[in-house]
């Protein structure tokens, strides 16, 4: 009886419960290559808050759990220098810019959903613009600028916005 060997590509290959082609056995993080959120691909993410989500779900599933994993956008932040930079998603499409002395946002929108997000100096809304690129719905101007989104009261934008 042979040993039956885990797919591999560019990490381990996992499902949408973070299990290996071998039954009961899980990946997660820097080795696991998940489904990304807005491409479907399988993909190594190498993010520190992804190996954590990873890690929690596929630790419950190991326990008898059927937890499935919410896929994540590629993404990269940078805090220092003076400034913060956060890159989510795809950065193509209709891309609506703000600015302001201090500042830049770029949202980039195909099909009126949200595909991705460049903010400098302000990272404020990134909790909101993850949300609104998880649910992949269309979107109105007036979720753009913050508001009906359930984020609260004042969450509205600084600048003024055009396309480009």
């Amino acid at each position: 009886m042979g040993v039956r060997r885990l797919d591999l590509d560019a990490g381990i290959v996992v499902d949408d419960f973070l299990q290996t082609s071998r039954p009961g056995i899980f990946a997660c993080g820097d080795v696991a290559q998940a489904r990304e959120l807005l491409s479907g691909e399988r993909r190594i993410l190498g993010l520190y808050p992804v190996a954590v989500q990873q890690g929690w779900i596929a630790g419950k599933n190991a326990l008898g759990r059927r937890l499935a994993y919410r896929p994540q956008p590629s993404m990269n932040s940078l805090k220092g220098l003076s400034f913060r930079l956060m890159v989510v998603g795809r950065q193509q499409g209709e891309a609506i810019v703000a600015r302001g002395k201090d500042w830049l946002r770029k949202l980039y929108l195909q099909d009126a959903k949200l595909q991705g997000f460049v903010l400098l100096g302000q990272v404020s809304q990134a909790g909101m613009y993850m949300d609104l690129l998880h649910r992949q719905r269309p979107l109105k101007t007036a979720e753009l600028l913050g508001q009906g989104t359930g984020a609260g009261p004042g969450c509205r934008l600084p600048g003024t916005w055009a396309a480009g």
